[in-house]
Parts: C-alpha cells; sequence; structure tokens
C-alpha cells in the first residue's frame, strides 16, 4: 500500500480503475461517505475521493426509485455535487420501477431530473431509460412525457425500453434474496435497448400501445423519433388506421403483426417524406393500395420489405410515388406466378420463395436496368434433375435481359411435390 501512495496522482487513478466496486468500497471505506462527511485525513480522503471516481469509471451506474435496482444513491450525488467530483461511467441508466402508482413515479422523476440532470449530462452522454411496469394498466401519455422531456436534447444519446413485467413483487416473503437479484439483473439486460430517437414498444396488446399513437393525442413527445418499431404487438388494419406518425420517422417497423390490406384509410404514410426504411414481412398482407393524393410529394424510401406476406402482384410499386426510389425489395416467401416489370430504381431484389416459372418472356423487361443484387428460386420436380433445373434457371436469367450493373445472382431450387 506504501507503493501506491507514493505514485503520482494519475498513476493512483488508473491503478484503482482495475478494482471491483466492492473492492474500493471495502478498501477505501467509501461506504462511509455517505451522507455527507468528512475526515480528518486530508491525503486519504483524496485517495476516497479517487477511489469513488474509480468506482464508477466506464461502468453502468444505475439509479431508481427502488433501493434493490439502484447502484448509486441521491446521497452519493450530493456528496459528488458538493465536493466536485466528476466520474465518467459507461453510461447511466435510471430504472423507473412502477406499480402503477404514477403519482410517487411521477415525483421521483420531477425530482430527479430538476436536481440532478445537469450534472448527470456532465458525467456522460449516454442514458438508458427504464420504465418497469408490473400491472396490465394502460400507460398514461402524461406520465411518459414527463420522462421523454427532459430528456429531449440534441447532444444526449438516450435509450428508452419499456417493460412488462406482471406480477413481479419485490417485497413477496416467496421470493429468497438470490431469486429477487437476478430478476432485477433480467430487467436491466441490454437485449432489447433502444434511443430516445428510436422506440421499440412490446406492450401486452394493440390498444395500450396504440393509446399513445392515436389522433386525439398524437405521438407523445415524437417530434425527435427517427425510429419506430411496433412489431409483435397484433396490430390490425383497423387498429393501425389510428396511428399518426410522426413526420421526422426515417424507419418504421410494423412486422410480424395481423395486417392483411394497407391503403390510404388502414396507413396514415402520406405525412412520412423522411421514411427510408419500411418492414411490413410476416404479417398477412395481399394487397397495398397507397395513392398519394400530392402528386409533387417525394418520398426517401429506399428499403422495402414485404417478405412473407400473401402477395400475389407487386402492382401497387409502380402506383404510389412512395416507393418512387426504392432501392432494395424483399418479396421472398409470397405468392408470385407473375412477373411484371419492377421500378428502374431498385438496386437489390429478393423474389426468392415464390412461384414463378422460367424461363419466360418477361424476363428481358422486367427486371430494372441497374440492378446489382438479385435472389430467385425455381421450382423442381421430384422427377427432375437438380443441378440440370438450375442451370437451366441461371441460363434463362442471364439471357433474359439482366445488365452488367449486375453484381451478385443467387439461384436455389424449391422442390416441389408433383401435381397429380
Amino acid at each position: 500500500m506504501e507503493v501506491f501512495f507514493s505514485l503520482p496522482t494519475e498513476l493512483q487513478k488508473h491503478t484503482l480503475t482495475f478494482l471491483e466496486p466492492s473492492d474500493l468500497d471495502y478498501l477505501f471505506s467509501l461506504q462511509n461517505l455517505q451522507p455527507l462527511s468528512e475526515t480528518s485525513n486530508a491525503e486519504f480522503l483524496k485517495i476516497q475521493h479517487l477511489a469513488l471516481t474509480a468506482k464508477y469509471y466506464d461502468r453502468q451506474v444505475i439509479l431508481s426509485n427502488n433501493a434493490q435496482l439502484a447502484s448509486i444513491s441521491f446521497s452519493e450525488l450530493d456528496y459528488l455535487l458538493e465536493h466536485n467530483i466528476s466520474i465518467c461511467p459507461a453510461e447511466i441508466t435510471v430504472a423507473f420501477f412502477d406499480f402503477t402508482n404514477y403519482q410517487q413515479t411521477l415525483a421521483f422523476t420531477s425530482f430527479l431530473f430538476q436536481r440532478y440532470l445537469g450534472v448527470l449530462q456532465c458525467f456522460t452522454r449516454n442514458f438508458n431509460i427504464r420504465l418497469i411496469l408490473v400491472e396490465n394498466v394502460a400507460l398514461e401519455n402524461d406520465f411518459l412525457k414527463s420522462i421523454f422531456q427532459p430528456l429531449c436534447m440534441a447532444h444526449l444519446n438516450v435509450r428508452f425500453t419499456i417493460k412488462y413485467a406482471p406480477g413481479i413483487k419485490l417485497n413477496s416473503p416467496k421470493r429468497r434474496g438470490n431469486e429477487l437479484e437476478l430478476g432485477m439483473a433480467e430487467f436491466l439486460s441490454v437485449n432489447s435497448e433502444i434511443a430516445v430517437e428510436s422506440l421499440l414498444l412490446h406492450l401486452f396488446n394493440s390498444n395500450n400501445l396504440l393509446k399513445h399513437f392515436v389522433e386525439d393525442n398524437g405521438c407523445f413527445c415524437c417530434q425527435g423519433l427517427r425510429v419506430l418499431n411496433l412489431s409483435y404487438n397484433h396490430l390490425t388494419d383497423m387498429h393501425l388506421a389510428t396511428v399518426r406518425f410522426p413526420d421526422g420517422l426515417e424507419q418504421l417497423n410494423l412486422s410480424n403483426n395481423l395486417l392483411q390490406n394497407l391503403t390510404k384509410h388502414s396507413f396514415i404514410y402520406e405525412n412520412l417524406t423522411s421514411l427510408r426504411s419500411l418492414d411490413l414481412s410476416n404479417n398477412n398482407l395481399m394487397s397495398l393500395t397507397l395513392p398519394v393524393s400530392n402528386t409533387h410529394q417525394s418520398y426517401k424510401l429506399k428499403q422495402v420489405n414485404l417478405s412473407g406476406n400473401l402477395l400475389a402482384s407487386y402492382e401497387f410499386l409502380d402506383e404510389s410515388r412512395l416507393f418512387q426510389n426504392v432501392a432494395e425489395l424483399d418479396l421472398s416467401r409470397n405468392l408470385l406466378e407473375v412477373l411484371t416489370p419492377f421500378p428502374a430504381s431498385v438496386r437489390v431484389l429478393d423474389l426468392t420463395g415464390n412461384y414463378f416459372t422460367f424461363p419466360t418472356e418477361s424476363l428481358v423487361k422486367a427486371f430494372p436496368p441497374r440492378l446489382e443484387t438479385l435472389k430467385v428460386s425455381g421450382f423442381i420436380s421430384r422427377t427432375n434433375d437438380t443441378s440440370s433445373t438450375v442451370l437451366n434457371l441461371t441460363t434463362a436469367l442471364l439471357e433474359g435481359g439482366l445488365t452488367p450493373e449486375l453484381k451478385e445472382l443467387y439461384i436455389c431450387g424449391t422442390l416441389a411435390c408433383d401435381l397429380l
């Protein structure tokens, strides 16, 4: 220890970062610094402050209205403020644990942001907000706004996740300590992190979810929302018709829902002029009828995923200005049989898992002139030779008008049962 105390301050600080927080607490009595206290030994106090800084260096710091979740307390934050100590955590996680007692959580949120947000921003730009709910009760917009609004700053990197944990009771006598600790770790897992510019909502049902996006209320504090993932929410056409998406949205994921027919009435999209990626995969889509009333409206949509649906044609691509600039198009695993021309803007095209028959006279005019990547599949009868079938399909494609722009060609065979 004498050698350590003889080191320069920077080396002491660096050395301490290799110790675990529990070791730092034990070796330097950091718990005795809480609440605010002084020690008569100025040199040791200096080392304690270095240890306190090292305790949180490049780590996840957790603030919470539940003591079992928190790794740093308000009293410790007060101490940092009092002594002008700056820590450098990798990120600050704020875990709001709520038993539908919104008033209590609102009070905690207000106190936290009003008193400490300024200094927390000086510590790090990375915030991870976790809202953990244990009752199946629809959220209130005002409640969510209280969490979103203070963090809507351009210089902050904020991730936001809503997690439901129905039935959890922290003080239940049936829960042993180690089980509770494991549960808390699961609540703070990083598997479903998203940004404040990006929102992932997997709620109990679509009615809870849509409460925050319906026309009457508008999207709660969504002016800066760029990425929205509403997959796996049992959304139907009727549900989707009530959603009003924020104008600045760039990525929208509606995959793995129950959508069947998208129209201008069931999908309010004309304001989405900044949208670049649209994922509609794994629904029950049979048609898309999406005309744009403003003929001068221009869209930036580049990526469209329609795989895993029930589409029998793709004429909608030419009928809507929404798809005028699509460059990457996935139509795999649909019910397509007839090959018709694709938009000239398409560069990457996936048609695997459909029912096209090759060769066909339409090959020459079907594929875009600047196509770079093509994925197709042909049906192989049990009585046919697989290699010759794939070879014939390859020959038909290469002789059928694929341009020199093509860089990648993927061809696979799909086994088909003989028709009786």
